[in-house]
């Protein structure tokens, strides 16, 4: 009975523990989180679990004192690591225990994950690790000897407390929020290991569209604009086979490249270039996420209406990307990544698609070549082989696409020469948002010169004026702009789906041109096989925007964790969060930042949006279904 009243009472404890340190996190995040409604509402959940626990440990220790203490120490590590999980994972996805991908072959980017959730801890996180890990050690020390058990039972108890204390004085105060006054997500009273095993064999269905919603039978939804009907004329280009490089940048929001910091540029090339490109100033990411993304735009279609991320699920799938296309009209194809095509099983999904030579940090690495993080090299190490590359097609157009991995998560450049922000200053900055922010514009300065070295390697080798470069990110990076949104697969407002895109050729586009609509993601291989004088596939769902067409809406998914879609039509933005039967609707040019939500103000413009997205949903689904041939 002592054994069970023991375990009872610091499993009981722990979870006491965790609940106010968990309130810190959550607050810090924008959300108004209560720590003591964070506790009173988790209490009962939390009796629950701890007292079925107890009572499982008690019996098999009641069958075996053997077996009994073989249970308590796999249970204890199991929950101490449960806990560390938890906390440390909510500071990267803003969920208590986040499973939307497990089993969907995340074991390629557990790298990026490890490091990403090391970069994460902070002192109130780490000081209740210290206190789980040791309490851990108290219950194997407690079994061997009484004495070694009181050595680690005051540091045990004492550390979880002190780990509360740093928590509502670094985090709740300072960070008491500002930007909405919304619960946090209307779950407070989950317990964490509870909200993991629901999330594990549960979700919520999403009902399918209705009927009339459903795209005309023989042809798929081709995203026009339902709230502007003025044609966008075609730009005058000169057509050739032009080499092409797609430059896909990381996590950039369109609101970053312009941004000006101590007087200095952030992104000094990427505007030099737009001086002399075919520019566009509302481009959309069509699935805030890289697996997704890439493919978005080297398909030029909408992801899959699953979890089941193509790449992953249907690396083999008979739809043709752009390489293909592009090799059909002799062209030589090349990708180089800096991190590892293995992430996201992207090596499997490329491996059929006819490029001649693949790259990535594993055969790029090299003497001399820095590891910027635990899963990435110096994004400059691909120029030389590229340039090689070209070098050896001679006569041959190529076609070359770059994945650098800067500025991604966790923000870290070991190259003091592009820092904006010195760590000093970095360290000073009292709030961890403005923090974070600052340490990925030293990131996106350092991104920003690497694709500056390039362009000076095209134009050393005479390569530049025969070149279509096109610069378009995969997605952007929030940074608590709204409550809980931070990275960027979260959420489908502006700074996670907003993001550049560019075609610079000082030839082609003497002088700027501006694209006046909404373009996306799966315009720009249309748009690059037009300038090159090559036929688009008819499985490609976007349009050549530099021909003559009715105007686009963009339209954006993502289901990290909540199925949500969105569009952008005009000024007006559309977001659907049906796993929520919610709706948002915004309008950009009153407001930019999305603060005001009009959809019970303006039931007309939601009512035609509606219908798209319900639509667009559909179309995920039919085209799938179309090019499996089925």
């Amino acid at each position: 009975m002592s054994f069970a009243i023991r375990t009872f009472a610091l499993l009981f404890f722990w979870h006491l523990c965790w609940r106010f340190v968990f309130s810190g996190v959550i607050r810090q995040s924008g959300f108004a989180s209560d720590g003591w409604a964070f506790f009173k509402n988790g209490f009962v959940s939390d009796l629950v679990f701890v007292t079925i626990l107890t009572g499982a440990l008690l019996l098999i220790d009641r069958w075996s004192k053997r077996a009994g203490r073989f249970a308590s120490y796999l249970l204890f590590g199991t929950l101490v690591l449960g806990f560390i999980f938890v906390t440390g994972y909510f500071q990267i996805f803003e969920k208590p225990a986040e499973f939307a991908t497990v089993g969907a072959g995340l074991g390629t980017i557990a790298a990026e994950f490890f490091h990403s959730a090391l970069k994460e801890i902070s002192p109130e996180i780490a000081t209740f690790a210290v206190g789980l890990l040791l309490s851990w050690a108290l219950i194997i020390a407690r079994h061997h000897s009484r004495r070694l058990g009181l050595h680690f039972g005051g540091a045990a108890l004492a550390l979880p407390v002190i780990a509360i204390l740093v928590s509502h004085n670094l985090m709740i105060f300072p960070e008491a929020p500002t930007r909405e006054a919304a619960r946090w997500q209307g779950s407070e009273h989950t317990n964490p290991f509870v909200y993991a095993l629901l999330k594990s064999y549960s979700r919520k269905k999403v009902d399918a569209p209705p009927q009339e919603a459903v795209a005309a039978a023989g042809e798929l939804w081709r995203s026009r604009s339902v709230l502007d009907s003025a044609e966008i004329p075609a730009t005058q280009v000169k057509r050739k086979h032009y080499n092409v490089i797609f430059y896909i940048m990381e996590s950039t929001s369109s609101k970053y490249t312009s941004m000006v910091v101590k007087g200095k540029q952030v992104m000094p090339v990427f505007q030099n270039l737009r001086k002399q490109a075919f520019v566009t100033r509302r481009h959309y990411s069509q699935f805030p996420l890289s697996v997704n993304a890439r493919y978005n735009a080297l398909m030029s279609a909408y992801n899959p209406p699953n979890k089941n991320w193509l790449p992953m699920s249907e690396p083999n799938f008979p739809a043709p990307t752009v390489f293909e296309v592009f090799k059909d009209a002799g062209y030589r194809t090349a990708v180089l990544h800096t991190a590892s095509l293995d992430n996201w099983s992207y090596r499997d999904f490329l491996k059929n698609r006819r490029i001649d030579y693949q790259a990535d940090m594993v055969t790029l690495a090299g003497p001399g070549v820095v590891k910027t993080s635990g899963f990435s090299i110096d994004d400059r190490a691909y120029i030389a082989p590229a340039m090689k590359f070209i070098a050896d097609s001679k006569e041959k157009p190529w076609f070359i696409t770059f994945i650098p991995v800067m500025p991604h998560h966790p923000y870290t450049i070991p190259f003091a020469e592009y820092e904006l922000y010195s760590p000093a200053e970095i360290e000073a900055t009292p709030s961890r948002s403005e923090r974070l922010l600052k340490e990925y514009l030293n990131g996106l300065h350092y991104a920003d010169a690497t694709l500056g070295e390039l362009v000076r390697a095209l134009e050393n080798a005479n390569q530049l004026d025969d070149t279509l470069l096109c610069i378009f990110a995969d997605h952007g990076e929030a940074f608590y702009q709204h409550a809980g949104n931070y990275l960027h697969a979260l959420q489908l407002y502006e700074e996670n789906v907003a993001i550049p895109f560019i075609i610079y050729n000082r030839k082609l586009f003497a002088e700027k041109k501006v694209y006046p609509g909404i373009s996306r993601n799966i315009d720009v291989a249309p748009t690059a096989l037009d300038l090159a004088g090559i036929k688009a596939p008819p499985s490609f769902m976007g349009v050549s925007l530099v021909r003559a067409h009715r105007p686009n809406l963009a339209y954006f998914h993502t289901d990290w964790e909540n199925d949500i879609s969105g569009l952008r039509d005009g000024n007006f933005k559309y977001i659907y969060r049906a796993t929520e039967n919610r709706e948002e609707l915004y309008d950009l040019a009153a407001d930019p930042d999305e603060k005001h939500d009009l959809i019970t103000k303006r039931f007309d413009i939601a009512a035609k949006l509606r219908s798209e997205a319900l639509k667009a949903r559909q179309t995920q689904r039919d085209w799938y279904m179309k090019y499996r041939g089925r």
